[in-house]
């Protein structure tokens, strides 16, 4: 609890009461290794705290409540209840309620009457983000308690090493930053994204604060002397842009939020953060390189921190995908399973310094250009033994469930004649425009059959499928 190794002592005091064989009071022990003892007292609210079900109120009951929030709390049920249920369309808190609500749950179309309801200890505010800050200080004041902003991401793993790093100096003193946040599927149409007076603003305001988020908190500096900036609104109106749009098509009449903002922050204190979203892939990914790994691993010497290897990444570049296996084996921390297609005929054509989906396209592993005997046949010369991604990211496939089913299939039984035994995780990211459950556990059977090719009592497959919407939803089984 303070940092030391502790043996600890459990010691529950029993009394006759209206909990029954709940515990009046108990008290732990603690006996640490320098011979301090200490003792904790805890009373039956505290026990009881962590004994109920929170109960949840969803003020907002539309797209995001439905694909986010709601199955998520349905999925840990044992630790909270929703028991109240707000939207301004009747019908939606209503069908929330059915599929969602606890017993007795209560529907209202006034978020005032959800906050009034005595039962409700947290409110989810899932509403069009122009309602967002009136329910939100209304819930706060009437509650007295500490409130907090959806910015998820500083919850996730990779995020949070990251911050004990920065916060423990040994990334030095961060001057200079860049926040970058790019939506690759392009825009978009559900909702309320595309109307400014609802939604606020494009990407700036839906995924670019998230990045920005990160990057201040990385830094720890909220001290902003000046920002200047541009919003752009290019995309709105191109026909090529509206029809080849992977979320479909839009009216232009009713497209009213910008497609892209950059910024410049100038911090007090002269730190500087560069803003913006560049286009995918040369403003996104820096290591594209051996060269530029060799000065990134130079400067940055640490056993934690290596490479995602995709050799698609190399084919559409026209390098060499093999070499570099051998002379950075140390440093691949995680392999993909991915195809490229690159097309002569629109290379000759565009040219390499074109956008690069203008010449290849990605594919399923086997339908395109790697030679995958020679990549697994390299990784097994140097006995790596990590996590594998097959990456299914095939717009031939995206149009409907069944292709789905079927690509995952192809991409399985592609690689099922190059499979080591030594491969005992394996990861899949389905790149779709979206998946159903269905899918979800259609999938999971069929990479269950990898197991055929994994020696009995080893690591358990760990099997994660992605469904890129408006963020992405992770999925973790443990296939025993």
């Amino acid at each position: 609890m303070i940092g030391q190794k502790t043996y600890d002592t459990f010691c529950p005091n029993y009394a006759a009461n209206n909990y029954g064989d709940f515990f009046d009071y108990f008290k732990i022990l603690l006996k640490f290794e320098n011979g301090i003892t200490g003792e904790i007292e805890l009373g039956t609210y505290f026990l009881e705290s962590l004994m109920k079900k929170v109960k949840i109120g969803i003020a907002g009951c539309g797209g995001i409540a439905n694909q986010k929030h709601m199955p998520s709390l349905k999925e840990c049920g044992e630790k909270n209840e929703i028991v109240a249920f707000c939207d301004i369309i009747a019908e939606r808190d209503q069908k929330a309620a059915k599929e969602y609500g606890a017993k007795g749950a209560k529907v209202y179309t006034d978020y005032s009457e959800l906050l009034a309801n005595k039962e409700v200890e947290v409110v989810h505010v899932l509403t069009p983000n122009v309602a967002h800050c009136p329910i939100t200080v209304a819930a706060w004041k009437k509650s007295g308690r500490k409130s907090t902003i959806g910015y998820q991401n500083r919850f996730r793993s990779e995020i949070q090493a990251l911050h004990q790093s920065c916060q423990a100096g040994e990334l030095g003193d961060i001057y200079y930053a860049k926040a970058h946040a790019v939506r690759r599927r392009a825009i978009p149409k559900w909702g309320v994204f595309l109307n400014k007076a609802l939604q606020g603003g494009g990407p700036l305001i839906d995924i670019g604060t998230h990045a920005l988020d990160i990057t201040l908190w990385m830094m720890n500096n909220y001290d902003v002397e000046s920002v200047s900036g541009s919003v752009f609104y290019k995309l709105g109106n191109l026909p090529q842009v509206i029809e080849g749009n992977m979320f479909g098509p839009w009216d232009p009449e009713t497209y009213e939020v910008e497609d892209s903002a950059v910024g410049f922050i100038k911090m007090k204190d002269g730190a500087t953060i560069a803003f913006g979203a560049d286009q995918w892939p040369g403003g996104q990914n820096l290591a594209t390189t051996p060269k530029i790994w060799r000065e990134m691993f130079s400067v940055i010497d640490s056993e934690h921190f290596g490479l995602n290897y995709d050799p698609s990444h190399f084919v559409w570049q026209m390098m060499d995908y093999i070499k570099p296996i051998y002379e950075f084996k140390d440093k691949i921390f995680y392999v993909h399973y991915k195809d490229i297609k690159v097309y002569k005929d629109k290379l000759n054509d565009t040219g390499i310094m074109a956008y690069p989906l203008e010449f290849m396209s990605p594919k399923l592993p086997g339908l395109g250009d790697v030679d995958w005997a020679k990549y697994v046949s390299a990784l097994t010369d140097i006995g790596y033994n990590g996590y594998t991604c097959i990456e299914v990211e095939d717009r031939a496939f995206e149009d409907s469930d069944d292709s789905v089913r079927k690509s995952l299939l192809l991409s399985q039984r592609s690689k099922r004649p190059i499979m080591r035994q030594k491969f005992v995780r394996v990861a899949m990211e389905l790149l779709a425009e979206s998946v159903s459950m269905k899918i979800v556990k259609y999938a999971m059977t069929s990479l269950n059959q990898f197991r055929d090719y994994m020696p009995p009592g080893q690591i358990p497959v760990i099997f994660m499928m992605t469904a890129i919407c408006s963020c992405f939803r992770g999925i973790l089984w443990d296939m025993r």
